[in-house]
């Protein structure tokens, strides 16, 4: 069972599968009416970028010039700290769109709360923030994995779709979190096909260009199933941590292993990249779990105006093609000689 509270409600309500989005996207453009953001979204503007993979670009201007400043993230592995901001800064009577409660880990001591991004790059984008009072850093935990699965599973739309980026690989906030936002456009990632890799759990794409592992994870699966799920991905993502490989993850509805418009999957892939240390820069675009996707945040107004496929192609190569080479071995051995 999932409940949700608000400081404004100061209640507690059942949240079901039927109405978890639109929980979240009443207080979200509740928040947005009463002007919290620092922007509104409808100032974006989005286009698909001719060519086979059909990756959406959007303008982003006021994303780039109001955001809060990024933190410098210099390790893979930095510790949290409670002096820079974290989300337990915020103010939550204008920041929160619910808490998520499950029956079973109900004497769970921290929260696990949904609030608004401030800086939104889409439609609905808030920030999923695992055991808030706990002052994690930005490592994937089997329990965030978990919670990102069980909110998937909750939600009935087709457009829902969460990312991560850990350190190094564009996460803007030292305090563990997901994205989570709604976006109807198909995106490569969703519908191309996959194939499985015999003797572990996950598949790799077959005609993507940003190598990535990837979690099939079906309507009729159940818990048991699901939970086996994130142990995996955490084996992966916990190994890649201590291998002080940066990385971007990303779930989205999609099709099964074949392909195609039938989005009765959910798929959860990981991509292993280059890390990016220090504060970063977004000049043009960059390649964070959304570009990694195939939806291009975009900066300027001419890139947007004038941006191919290739050279997205290209930037998604640059960053994961080298890693996933030198890894991709080390990965099938690590789950086939430690199964979960």
């Amino acid at each position: 069972m999932v409940e949700y509270s608000s400081s404004e409600l100061g209640d507690k309500t059942i949240i079901s599968k039927l109405d978890l989005d639109s929980v979240v996207m009443d207080r979200w453009n509740m928040f947005m009416q009463k002007g919290y953001f620092r922007y509104n979204s409808n100032t974006i503007k989005e286009k698909v970028v001719e060519g086979r993979l059909e990756y959406l670009a959007q303008c982003q201007l006021n994303r780039a010039k109001l955001r809060r400043p990024p933190q410098s993230m210099l390790s893979i592995k930095q510790k949290f700290d409670k002096e820079k901001f974290n989300f337990n800064k915020i103010d939550e009577s204008k920041e929160l769109v619910c808490q998520l409660v499950n029956k079973d880990r109900a004497r769970q001591m921290e929260r696990d709360i949904l609030i608004i991004n401030v800086s939104p790059a889409d439609n609905g984008h808030s920030l999923l923030v695992p055991q808030v009072e706990a002052g994690l850093p930005q490592v994937l935990t089997n329990h965030s994995i978990l919670l990102s699965l069980e909110v998937m599973k909750l939600s009935t739309s087709p457009h829902i779709k969460m990312a991560f980026n850990s350190l190094c690989a564009y996460a803007s906030v030292n305090h563990l979190h997901w994205h989570l936002y709604y976006q109807p456009h198909n995106l490569p990632t969703q519908s191309l096909p996959l194939s499985p890799v015999q003797g572990t759990p996950y598949h790799v794409f077959t005609e993507y260009p940003a190598r990535a592992w990837v979690w099939l994870v079906k309507e009729t699966d159940n818990m048991d199933r699901i939970e086996k799920v994130a142990r995996e991905v955490v084996m992966l993502t916990s190994w890649l941590t201590d291998k002080d490989v940066a990385h971007n993850a990303f779930i989205t509805r999609g099709a099964e292993e074949e392909g195609g418009m039938e989005m009765n999957c959910v798929r959860l892939m990981v991509w292993a990249r280059e890390s990016v240390v220090g504060a970063k820069d977004p000049g043009e675009f960059v390649m964070a779990a959304l570009e990694l996707s195939g939806q291009v945040l975009v900066y300027t107004q001419d890139k947007f105006e004038n941006i191919v496929q290739e050279e997205v192609v290209i930037a998604q190569k640059d960053a994961t093609e080298r890693l996933f080479k030198i890894l991709e071995h080390d990965v099938e051995n690590i789950f086939m000689n430690n199964p979960v």
